[in-house]
């Protein structure tokens, strides 16, 4: 009522006394100074003397009001305070009816538009099917509470009616009465949904850095290690507690200069990705080859805040790609040495044919016999040259046999001294117990006489001296240690030293790989020493090289001992078996080489007709198949092979020996050479003694 209404008031109160008592709350009334005031009025019909009376009280409620006032102040800013709180906030009396609830309460359980107040969560449940898990959720949470008596704490997760989950951090204290018994719970519950996704986020990135297979470090803007995975301590060798708080320098090999990890601060310190390879060393001293990755990263204010390495040991894979191109590098050397050996064998053939001829021609002539042996002998060091590339290439089976090896240190030595500088001394030592091996004789000339042309251009002109030992050698426990290749038996030990210039350890590291040299260009090809290693290998024998800069280098190679006391007999002239006139068809598309060939046979008492095409020997044979005893045919030729010759020759005839000359190769095999009719092979270049004897065999044969 306002003050204005005050004048009306007798009126209206008299107008509402019909009978017994009226309260009239609050009312407002005028002091006798002006002052408006509540009262609380109360009126009562009494008997007064026997007659009706009314019996009106005033009270002053001014203090009164003005607590209330406060109190409805104070409850509105409770209400706004609540209001304002992001969490949900609810309050349940003592039978889990709704009393009070916020608006992020209502928008939980969505209750912006529905009817909540003085309901349980058992009817709220009921009339939204959809909550009804989340209510049951709740009051099984409510009677946790009430039954711990104080504050709880627990994680609910909640279903809206979309089936969305949200995830709460909910506390809740019961409030209890004087005598004990349930009088409120309040309940207050935080929205954790993204905390706890952002945190299992953390923890899924945490567990992925750590179970990494690359090693990763993270440092801050010096370089200090801030926190590494396992997979670095594996890869390095210390332990987290050992790096941390260290810098990476730790592991610096010494192998790249400072200018390069000078260009990888200018690069990430720019805010730039850092990518490259480095070599580094473990705690345990070894040294391996890592991939790395170092990204900047930024923090809240944009700023870089710290470095993250991410490294992988490639160690393995650049030595298999290493194995890889020193593969294809000797795929190259054989497609290489297949290519020529056919036409350099046809070459040393016909050198072979003519110097046999001329050695024929010259008999009794000292001089000149003595120069054709020398030119045959060199002829035959290239054949042999020639089939050492292709054993090295993997295109030759090696030809083994039990030997001495002092016959050929020797026999390469005293090759060396004709060429040797006058300057340059040389010294063998052969000891009379050094025992035979089981080797291909070719190789093992070819190693001692590469090891000795690199000595002597280590020497370089100057004087001094080439030193070459052959002896046996025991290894004692500690040297088969170092050499786990060794077994414990006894080995022949061919050593070659000088006093030349010597390596460096970077030289040292790379003499055996294919094509390598430091020759300069037109002086060598790198191919000498990757032969040695690659015999020596081949021998199940061991290299090792000892030297250093301005101390020379001393080659030791260890050949497995053979026990028993074969050896290779000195090779002795064949006697050369005449022919008795038999008709030899000559095919090859070599001129020179079947004109060598023809004055040979003729010498061995073999009538010859010549063909340099295939098609042509085809159709004279096919004109008189009975006109020939014997074909000798080239393999490779331009229109038919000699396989497809021999073929077409023993359609016609199919008892006709054939005898199949070849200058390389690789693809024939025994079934082949049946199939086709062949009753010998010959590889070129073919000794006079030899074809004799062939041809003889198979004449007897047949």
């Amino acid at each position: 009522m306002r003050p204005e209404d005050i004048s009306a008031e007798p009126e209206k109160t008299r107008a509402a006394i019909a009978s017994g008592t009226l309260h009239l709350p609050l009312r407002w009334h005028r002091k006798k100074d002006g002052t408006v005031f509540p009262v609380e009025i109360t009126v009562n019909q009494i008997d007064h003397l026997g007659r009706p009376t009314r019996l009106t009280t005033y009270r002053d409620i001014s203090a009164r009001q003005q607590a209330e006032e406060k109190l409805q102040e104070s409850h509105a800013r409770m209400i706004g305070l609540i209001e304002a709180i992001p969490d949900a906030i609810f309050l349940k009396d003592g039978q889990g009816r709704w009393l009070i609830t916020n608006q992020a309460a209502k928008k939980v359980f969505q209750l912006e538009h529905h009817e909540w107040l003085g309901k349980t969560d058992v009817q709220l449940g009921e009339e939204r099917p959809a909550l009804k898990a989340a209510h049951a959720a709740c009051l099984e949470s409510d009677e946790n509470a009430w039954r711990a008596g104080g504050l709880t704490i627990s994680t609910e997760q909640l279903i809206n009616e979309q089936g969305q989950f949200r995830q709460f951090e909910v506390r809740k204290m019961p409030l209890l009465d004087d005598h004990g018994q349930r009088k409120a719970l309040v309940i207050v519950g935080t929205d954790v949904t993204v905390r706890e996704r952002s945190q299992e986020q953390i923890e899924l990135q945490f567990s992925a850095l750590t179970a990494a297979a690359n090693s990763i470090a993270i440092t801050d803007l010096r370089g200090t290690i801030e926190w590494v995975n396992p997979a670095f301590a594996t890869a390095t060798g210390y332990t987290a507690e050992e790096v941390i708080g260290r810098n990476p320098r730790i592991l610096n090999s010494g192998q790249q200069p400072p200018t390069f990890y000078a260009n990888l601060w200018a690069t990430i310190n720019t805010g730039n990705v850092w990518h490259g390879e480095l070599v580094n060393k473990r705690k345990d001293g070894r040294l391996y080859t890592e991939d790395m990755t170092v990204t900047p990263v930024r923090g809240e204010n944009g700023q870089i805040a710290h470095f993250v390495a991410i490294k992988q040991d490639v160690t393995e894979r650049r030595q298999l790609e290493g194995q890889l191109r020193q593969a294809q590098k000797m795929e190259a050397i054989g497609t290489l040495a297949g290519g020529i050996a056919h036409d350099f064998n046809n070459m040393l053939a016909a050198m072979f044919g003519f110097g046999y001829l001329l050695q024929q021609d010259t008999a009794g002539n000292a001089a000149a016999q003595e120069s054709i042996g020398e030119i045959l002998k060199a002829a035959n060091r290239a054949k042999e040259l020639v089939q050492q590339i292709l054993t090295f290439s993997r295109q030759r089976e090696q030809k083994r046999l039990v030997i001495p090896l002092d016959n050929v240190v020797k026999e390469a030595t005293k090759f060396l001294r004709a060429s040797l500088p006058a300057q340059i001394k040389i010294e063998v030592h052969i000891a009379a117990n050094a025992p035979a091996v089981l080797a291909d004789a070719t190789q093992i000339y070819q190693v001692t006489m590469n090891l000795a042309t690199n000595a002597l251009h280590a020497m370089d002109g100057r004087p001094g001296t080439l030193t070459v030992r052959l002896e046996a050698f025991a290894p004692d426990p500690p040297f088969r240690q170092a050499h786990p290749e060794l077994k414990e038996k006894v080995y022949t030990r061919l050593t070659v030293s000088d006093s030349g210039h010597g390596m460096d350890a970077p030289t040292l590291e790379r003499i055996f790989e294919p094509f390598f040299t430091t020759k300069p260009v037109g002086k060598g090809t790198g191919l000498g020493l990757a032969v040695v290693h690659g015999i020596v290998q081949s021998h199940d024998g061991v290299i090792t090289v000892d030297s250093a800069v301005g101390r020379g280098t001393t080659f030791h190679l260890y050949f497995p001992a053979q026990t028993s006391h074969a050896a290779l007999a000195e090779a002795s002239p064949s006697a050369v078996v005449p022919g008795r006139g038999q008709r030899v068809l000559l095919l090859d598309d070599e001129p020179a080489l079947t004109a060598a060939f023809h004055r040979l046979l003729e010498r061995l008492n073999y009538r010859v007709t010549v063909c340099n095409r295939a098609r042509d020997a085809v159709r004279l044979f096919a004109e008189n198949p009975d006109a020939f005893d014997l074909v000798i045919t080239d393999l490779t030729m331009p229109e038919l092979n000699g396989l497809e010759v021999a073929r077409q020759l023993r359609r016609r005839r199919p008892t006709l020996p054939v005898i199949l000359v070849s200058g390389y190769s690789p693809d024939l095999n025994p079934e082949s050479l049946r199939a086709a009719g062949i009753g010998a092979l010959l590889e070129k270049p073919v000794s006079l003694a030899t074809l004799a004897q062939v041809l003889q065999r198979t004449f007897d044969n047949g």
